[in-house]
């Protein structure tokens, strides 16, 4: 599975090795900071992904949900189509408006949520978010248990197998997350891709995440860096982010034919190369460093 925009790393040249990647939240307490005071430690063994999730702060007295996007088709929006109030991870996922709390949850750009995984002090649940339509009463399909290991401390463990994300042992995926009251669904200002200029509670406002996160499953000793860069297209351009260095870029359409061509192109770590890529096509976008390749797959609406 290629993940679309920002994911999945092919790493041609140097030695791969299994993950082991390190996140932090934003650094909010607006619900006493377990969650927004936390870093979150992901690694696999290629089947079973780990999450040990750690914080500053004791009292993990909500639940938080991380949004996943694995390439499969999902959605940008978590808007008034999807409502399911089955129970209080399906209710936190939703971010459900049946008490008066619900918010329209906006992913960044190119992120579709395909999964989610709700996790509180007693159990940690992992679903599949229908892409399209209305998703009502116990419609967010319920695929495994993520297997909770929480002993009232600071530290959250629980894991998920690949295939509960429909993923391969070598593919990547984005994430983010947020932490709220899953039983009336009123939101903190506590999350990872939350911006940290949120000074208060969302509560029951729409609210935007400002980037995601990218799990690479495996990462090359000698080019760790490379697993950052992210790549997009809006109507500026190319949008690259997330690596600093010299590369050389070319887009491909879906026939294999060579449509943008750039060499030896400094890249920051937000670079937009003006470039023209027409409308309802895929394309695959190849960097070349003189130590390893990446590729990406984008599709320009």
């Amino acid at each position: 599975m290629m993940k679309n925009y920002t994911t999945i790393l092919f790493l041609i040249l140097g030695y791969l090795a299994v993950a082991q990647q390190d996140y932090q939240a934003n650094g909010n307490s607006g619900f006493g900071g377990f969650f927004g005071n936390s870093s979150l430690n992901v690694t696999n063994d290629g089947t079973t992904i780990s999450f040990s999730l750690t914080s500053q702060n004791t009292g993990f007295n909500d639940g938080f949900v991380f949004y996943f996007d694995t390439g499969a088709a999902g959605r940008n929006v978590i808007d008034t189509d999807v409502e399911d109030t089955g129970d209080s991870g399906r209710r936190a996922i939703s971010n459900a408006d049946d008490q008066g709390n619900g918010s329209i949850v906006t992913f960044p750009t190119g992120f579709e949520a395909s999964y989610a995984v709700h996790v509180d002090s007693d159990f940690a649940g992992i679903f599949q978010i229908p892409s399209t339509g209305t998703v009502g009463m116990n419609e967010l399909v319920f695929v495994n248990s993520a297997n909770l290991d929480y002993n009232d401390g600071t530290v959250v463990n629980f894991t998920i197998n690949f295939s509960d994300l429909g993923l391969e042992a070598t593919d990547s995926f984005d994430f983010l997350g947020v932490y709220g009251n899953s039983g009336n669904a009123f939101t903190s200002n506590e999350g990872y891709g939350l911006s940290s200029a949120i000074a208060d509670n969302i509560g029951g406002d729409d609210f935007s995440f400002e980037n995601a996160f990218t799990y690479a499953s495996t990462a090359s000793v000698a080019d760790d860096l490379k697993t950052n860069l992210k790549v997009f297209y809006n109507s500026n351009g190319l949008n690259f982010r997330g690596y600093q260095g010299t590369a050389s870029i070319q887009v491909y359409n879906t026939l294999g034919q060579r449509v943008f061509d750039l060499r030896s192109k400094e890249l920051m770590n937000s670079t937009i190369i003006p470039a023209r890529l027409s409308g309802g096509n895929m394309y695959i976008v190849k960097v070349s460093t003189p130590t390893s390749t990446v590729t990406r797959k984008i599709v320009v609406k």
